[in-house]
């Protein structure tokens, strides 16, 4: 994924606290494109489109993860992950970390100890995933993997038997 990542928006201020629009119209847009995870059918699907990066959202109890994943000698790299912290009761996501392995960044969000540093690097992080990642997905036109599309249905269906 190329483009700007967050820290590297012109900022004309440093905000308070995290947009909450922001945090609404960010969650609106995953329930859309990604409703499998959304509504939780599934907790992993991996995507795939020739010539692009896979793509992969997970929920793990309220933490989605959506991230694009490449090898470079041996190490899996991250283009990158973004982990958001899901409230279904107000429709909104709190980004909890940011990482792009390939630019030796990575930051962890402490809402508990929020400044405005912290929320400005927040709505930096949703910024980036409203106005460039996720168009940038529905653009390349991602689809499940196909090897990994009853991933989760096995899983399930293991965990019932027991």
């Amino acid at each position: 994924m190329s483009g700007a990542y967050p820290n590297t928006f012109v900022r004309r201020g440093t905000p308070a606290s995290v947009s909450d629009t922001l945090q609404k119209e960010v969650f609106e847009r995953l329930a859309d494109m990604f409703p499998e995870i959304m509504e939780g059918d599934s907790e992993y699907i991996k995507y795939n489109v020739p010539g692009m990066e896979d793509l992969h959202v997970e929920m793990n109890g309220d933490v989605l993860t959506i991230c694009q994943t490449y090898e470079q000698n041996g190490d899996l790299m991250y283009d990158p992950r973004i982990d958001l912290k899901v409230d279904y009761d107000n429709q909104k996501v709190i980004p909890l970390s940011f990482e792009n392995s390939s630019m030796g960044v990575y930051q962890e969000y402490d809402i508990s100890a929020l400044t405005p540093e912290v929320a400005r690097d927040m709505n930096d992080a949703l910024e980036f995933m409203d106005d460039n990642m996720l168009d940038q997905i529905e653009e390349a036109g991602y689809e499940p993997a196909e090897d990994d599309m009853d991933r989760d249905k096995d899983i399930r269906r293991d965990n019932m038997s027991r």
